[in-house]
């Protein structure tokens, strides 16, 4: 997250600064953005924020994923 407020300017703090963020990503001609974090969730959650450009718009993902490791896998695999 410390790069993307590098790149970005965006300090961020939810999903709404997240969506900012890689909306500023996207306008440098990026065509898929993802930022995940354990920060922004609870403890034991992983947020991932993903964001691409098709056609005309831009598209916005988030999945909450449990800590646990085997369950972070599984699920990642599902979305392939």
């Amino acid at each position: 997250m410390r790069l993307c407020r590098k790149l970005t300017g965006l300090q961020i703090t939810n999903v709404a600064t997240g969506g900012e963020a890689m909306r500023r990503l996207l306008n440098t001609g990026v065509k898929t953005v993802v930022i995940s974090s354990t920060e922004l969730g609870c403890k034991d959650t992983l947020l991932a924020l993903a964001s691409t450009v098709t056609g005309m718009m831009d598209v916005l993902f988030t999945q909450k994923l449990s800590m646990c490791p085997s369950t972070v896998l599984y699920r990642l695999l599902q979305n392939l």
